[in-house]
């Protein structure tokens, strides 16, 4: 029977961005198994301490990249050992949360070119530039119906959103002024809007 009596993980972290979609890597290693008949080990992982929804066999060698991981997350890992239908105890859990994302985190800030725009009834486009360090994704919160998000609503890096606000006009009868605040990559953006002429 195959004994485990302290199986210890460490954790090396690299962080990668692929290029279809946001996702970051965490390598995780541990301390070989002293046991000829050892066959490999096994990562167990999911957000919820000692609620493990993945399992991956990472064979016999003390390192393993888990991959897919999603921006600002916190996951929970741990491992075991086997030997054909024999596995060990889990060992002691470690945990890791991603960097980055539109949550936000240490390493990701962000700034806008202005604080919010002015338009008169008839609307008219706009936009507005997102600053972030490189790998810092982002993204824009829904906006009311009279505003469109041409482009630019979520992103990584440095970007640029681009809107339509359109006329503000009820058919036959004036339009009230009216002002909505959007969330953009963790940032307060205003957009206000005059009332209708007619």
């Amino acid at each position: 029977m195959l004994l485990l009596l302290a199986l210890l993980l460490s954790l090396s972290l690299t962080f990668i961005l692929p290029r279809s979609a946001w996702s970051a890597q965490v390598t995780l290693t541990w301390d070989a198994v002293n046991d000829n008949t050892l066959q490999g080990y096994k990562i167990y992982y999911g957000t919820a301490s000692r609620n493990y929804t993945t399992a991956v066999n990472a064979g016999n060698v003390t390192s393993y990249a888990v991959t897919g991981l999603s921006d600002s997350t916190t996951y929970y890992f741990t491992a075991t050992a086997y030997n054909g239908t024999v596995e060990s105890t889990f060992s002691g859990e470690v945990t890791y949360t991603t960097p980055g994302g539109v949550s936000g985190s240490n390493s990701c800030t962000y700034s806008l070119s202005s604080r919010g725009a002015s338009f008169g009834w008839s609307g008219g486009a706009g936009s507005v530039a997102v600053s972030a360090p490189a790998g810092c994704a982002w993204n824009s919160s829904t906006p009311p119906s009279w505003i469109t998000i041409t482009s630019g609503s979520i992103g990584i890096d440095n970007g640029v959103i681009v809107y339509f606000v359109a006329p503000n006009a009820l058919q036959n009868k004036m339009g009230s002024p009216r002002a909505a605040i959007l969330t953009i990559a963790g940032q307060v953006f205003t957009v206000s809007q005059a009332g209708s002429a007619r």
